[in-house]
């Protein structure tokens, strides 16, 4: 969950048309960097690979959804261990409007309006209509609170090995999600347990996968 259409604790509003007109710039002309700390300077820790709008149920906000192939090894593991967890953009824009007069601060300079202040009752913000993203990056104490990781998936281990001996992937895992139901629901009956070891070797034979991935299926 990469950032949320609201207000955050730097006082700038992420407006929809803003996220919602960065997807396509997250992935073109190139995928935007994972890094740490909003450092340029260091190699990144992955890659953007998708980018989405949708609903976070837990803050009740429309977001930003980033899907991120991360391949550093070393991140990986504080991913895993929950050490990075949280995240924040960075990004550029040609569209930040003080919320007093309007002023495009972008284009046109500061105004006479700060930031946290309030003019007459109301308080002044910086409102971001337009961006085109630069970055994401792990940080301890996002602007946007609810930012940060929604779902961690495991590489595809059939990526690439689609059409071996005729099967597709989609027609294996249906065979042994149906086999895998009838364990589940009859745990104690050997036979069955029998069969569903055979068929995830068989698995593992006709698509050449590692014993960690045939392990892994057979606890899925």
């Amino acid at each position: 969950k990469a950032i949320h259409q609201c207000m955050t604790k730097n006082l700038t509003n992420y407006t929809g048309n803003a996220l919602k007109g960065s997807c396509s710039l997250w992935i073109t002309p190139y995928q935007k960097p994972l890094l740490k700390n909003h450092d340029l300077d260091e190699e990144p820790l992955g890659r953007v690979t998708a980018a989405v709008m949708g609903f976070d149920e837990v803050a009740k906000k429309d977001c930003l959804f980033l899907t991120v192939e991360v391949t550093d090894p070393d991140a990986i593991q504080k991913i895993k261990d929950g050490r990075y967890n949280t995240v924040s953009i960075g990004a550029s824009s040609g569209s930040v409007k003080c919320s007093i007069c309007g002023t495009n601060l972008a284009k046109e300079g500061f105004c006479d309006h700060y930031k946290g202040e309030y003019y007459e009752g109301s308080l002044c913000y910086w409102e971001i209509d337009e961006m085109d993203p630069i970055e994401v990056s792990f940080v301890n104490a996002p602007a946007d609170i609810y930012a940060g990781i929604d779902s961690i998936v495991p590489p595809d281990p059939f990526a690439g090995l689609l059409g071996t001996n005729g099967i597709s992937k989609d027609e294996m895992m249906f065979a042994h999600s149906l086999l895998h139901k009838r364990y589940d629901e009859n745990p104690d009956d050997t036979n069955i347990k029998e069969q569903h070891s055979k068929i995830v070797m068989a698995m593992a034979e006709s698509f050449k996968l590692d014993h960690s991935v045939l392990n892994n299926l057979d606890k899925d």
